[in-house]
C-alpha cells in the first residue's frame, strides 16, 4: 500500500466527503422548509380559530344578526365564512354550524343558540 508522503487527501476521499456533506445539506434544507410551512400552517389556523371565536361571541352575547356574517366578508382579511342553521327537536334552540376559512386551513363551530 502506498502512503502518501505529502499528508492531503485523494481524490476519493474529497468525493466521499464532498456526498456525505450534500446529503446532509439537503436534509437539513428541506427540514428547514418542512418547519416553515407548519409555522404558516399553525399561523393560518390560529387566526382561523380567533376570528370564529370572535364570531361566535358575537352571535351569542350580543345578538349578532346571523344573516349578515357571510355578507360582511372583507376581501382584505381574506377570511369566508359560511353560517348554516338547521333545526333541532326542540323549537327553543336552533343548531348553528359556522365554517371559517382562511388561505387553506378552515374551522368548523357548532353550537346551539336560543330562539
Amino acid at each position: 500500500m502506498k502512503v502518501n508522503k505529502l499528508g492531503g487527501f485523494t481524490l476519493l476521499e474529497v468525493i466521499i466527503a464532498l456526498a456525505i456533506f450534500s446529503i446532509a445539506a439537503i436534509s437539513i434544507y428541506f427540514l428547514v422548509n418542512q418547519s416553515l410551512d407548519l409555522v404558516s400552517y399553525s399561523n393560518n389556523k390560529l387566526l382561523t380559530i380567533q376570528k370564529g371565536i370572535e364570531l361566535t361571541t358575537r352571535i351569542i352575547d350580543y345578538n349578532y344578526d346571523i344573516n349578515t356574517i357571510s355578507v360582511n366578508n372583507s376581501p382584505s382579511d381574506n377570511f369566508q365564512t359560511e353560517v348554516h342553521i338547521e333545526p333541532t327537536i326542540t323549537q327553543k334552540f336552533q343548531k348553528i354550524i359556522l365554517l371559517v376559512k382562511h388561505n387553506e386551513t378552515e374551522t368548523e363551530f357548532i353550537f346551539y343558540k336560543k330562539r
